[in-house]
């Protein structure tokens, strides 16, 4: 009897516990006649044949390993590929990205009046398509098979929503108040930096990063925007601000909501209020 024919690893030629049934423990380049030992991550002394089927065992997974053991691998090899990912993804996370992406896409369909400006009309399509494009990333990430795979990709739109869309509607009131193009385009490199320091992995502070982004452009936009009366710009300056700093706090509320839900939803207030404050 070889040793990967006993899983338990008593009696065989390997000694015990080697060449356990634990295919996520065997490496790829393992020596001639040897596998890795479950317990100790020494190399036990095996048969070249058994090389061979550790080899193949791990080509094929975890072979013998419950679902819920495969689908956590797989989200953990999609994290560490893309460095990061959501961290709350169930159905209901799923749902709340769906709500999100209908409510952007809604309000993409009402920016007619807004033609004549280009400027604004082209900023208020990207702030738009990247809410959506990030909704929909999420919605697949949490609520379809294998949808873990591209928890790397929505890790980096969720970065890229988090860093541009606030300066974008920022840049867009500038515009609509008659600002020069200089402070216009200065409010729309904002986040590059940020988004290429986060993509890059130089910096993991996204949720600092986008604070201070919330808390300047709040105060900038709150102030033009009270002095010209848009109601609607001051109350998705605040909506924008719960999202960041409120909504954290309810990360283990009574009613076991999770807080990527909560904000999905309080964006969904943020992009309505926006389209006012725009189109008004």
């Amino acid at each position: 009897m070889d040793c990967m024919d006993d899983p338990c690893g008593t009696d065989t030629p390997c000694g015990k516990p080697t060449c356990r049934y634990t295919p996520a423990k065997l490496v790829s380049n393992c020596p001639e006649d040897e596998v890795v030992d479950d317990d100790t991550n020494k190399y036990a002394n095996c048969t070249g044949s058994n090389c061979l089927k550790a080899e193949a065992l791990k080509g094929e997974g975890l072979k013998g390993a419950s679902q819920a053991q495969l689908q956590s691998r797989r989200l953990t090899e999609a994290q560490a590929r893309g460095g990061g990912g959501d961290t709350e993804c169930g159905v209901s996370t799923a749902i709340s990205y769906a709500v999100l992406a209908g409510t952007g896409v809604w309000c993409m369909t009402n920016l007619c009046s807004l033609c004549e400006c280009v400027l604004a009309y082209n900023g208020s399509r990207a702030m738009y398509g990247i809410i959506i494009a990030n909704s929909v990333i999420g919605m697949i990430t949490c609520g379809f098979p294998y949808g873990e795979y591209l928890s790397g990709l929505h890790a980096i739109t969720s970065g890229i929503q988090d860093f541009a869309v606030f300066p974008i509607y920022a840049a867009i009131l500038l515009d609509l108040y008659g600002f020069e193009d200089e402070i216009i385009y200065a409010c729309l490199f904002v986040p590059v930096l940020p988004t290429l320091a986060y993509v890059t992995g130089l910096c993991d502070c996204k949720s600092e990063m986008e604070k201070v982004i919330a808390v300047a452009g709040s105060i900038g936009i709150g102030y033009f925007s009270y002095t010209v009366g848009n109601q609607f710009a001051i109350a998705a300056c605040v909506t924008y601000l719960v999202k960041c700093f409120i909504v954290p706090l309810f990360e283990d509320n009574m009613l076991k909501i999770p807080s990527r839900d909560l904000a999905n939803y309080t964006m969904c207030g943020f992009c309505y209020l926006a389209l006012r404050s725009i189109i008004d």
